[in-house]
């Protein structure tokens, strides 16, 4: 048929649908919360629960509510209290291998005095100015 499109009557009309989880793209699903969040609080050892928190819908109430996203703002937040487990760090002229001897004789070769095998304009030597490896932010 062309130019011509079929329409579809949905028979629940009655119904009002807040949101369909049916036809969303994606392997995430939203979870529908209830009039009022609450979370067992448990016995770190025991497992028992001991009572029972009301987290605020002002905050928790969003409708609807995706695990997924949740989950990666636990998993920043806990990241950045943390901090870096292995920040980066380049080696300095001492930490790179090779020893202190005396690349050249200083005179008579025609070319530019050099020390040792280790400066970062050479090949395999050191980084300038590269990252430290220390934490700068101790807030």
């Amino acid at each position: 048929v062309d130019g011509e499109e079929e329409e579809y009557e949905d028979d629940d009309d009655d119904e009002e649908e807040l949101y369909d989880l049916t036809s969303r793209p994606g392997p995430f699903r939203a979870v529908p919360l209830p009039d009022r969040l609450r979370v067992p609080v448990h016995q770190f050892f025991t497992q028992e629960v001991v009572g029972t928190i009301h987290l605020d819908p002002l905050i928790f109430g969003l409708d609807p509510i995706r695990p997924d996203l949740l989950h990666r703002v636990v998993r920043y937040q806990r990241n950045k209290k943390r901090g870096k487990r292995y920040p980066a760090k380049t080696k300095t002229i001492g930490e790179v291998r090779g020893s202190g001897r005396k690349v050249r004789q200083q005179k008579g070769m025609g070319m530019a005095r050099a020390g040792h095998r280790r400066p970062a304009h050479w090949r395999g030597g050191a980084k300038a100015h590269g990252p430290k490896g220390i934490m700068q932010d101790y807030t």
